[in-house]
């Protein structure tokens, strides 16, 4: 079985990659995702009235930087945790800048053939989720058919 871990440091997350620790076999093969978002594609530094940047690129780049060794980070740890919990399938770890992640998440499973996506889910209460959109719904919702998905709580 190919897994398809997508991590992001919270507590959820945590918990599904400690269940892929036990669950993955021998004869499977993990792949730790992480995508994020760098804030120089979400943010804007720009001053309404001038249009002009206020920020320079500078500042901009090491934000972007920043943000990938956090990223990396978390990334690395998921792995450690995965390691931490006996896992002994053969992993590798993808880190990915995108603006939308979630679509992210799906195109990577997609590539790695993955039987199944592993999310974890903050749980997050019916007009959070309409305000600030869940991942691991959108990724229920949209994962290819055949395709398991394991969401932790």
């Amino acid at each position: 079985m190919k897994w398809l871990v997508a991590v992001d440091g919270s507590e959820p997350s945590n918990r599904s990659i400690a269940s892929v620790g036990t669950l993955a076999t021998h004869s499977d093969e993990v792949t730790f995702y992480k995508c994020y978002t760098a804030p120089s594609h979400t943010m804007n530094f720009r001053d309404p009235r001038t249009r002009q940047s206020i920020i320079s690129s500078k500042d901009m780049k090491e934000m972007d930087e920043g943000a990938n060794r956090k990223a990396a980070a978390i990334l690395e740890g998921a792995h450690s945790l995965y390691l931490q919990q006996g896992g002994q399938a053969p992993s590798h770890q993808i880190l990915e800048e995108h603006r939308d992640c979630r679509e992210a998440i799906l195109r990577a499973a997609k590539t790695a053939n993955a039987d199944t996506i592993v999310v974890g889910s903050r749980g997050l209460g019916i007009v959070s989720r309409a305000i600030l959109g869940s991942v691991s719904q959108y990724v229920i919702n949209h994962a290819d058919k055949g395709t398991n998905v394991f969401v932790a709580h």
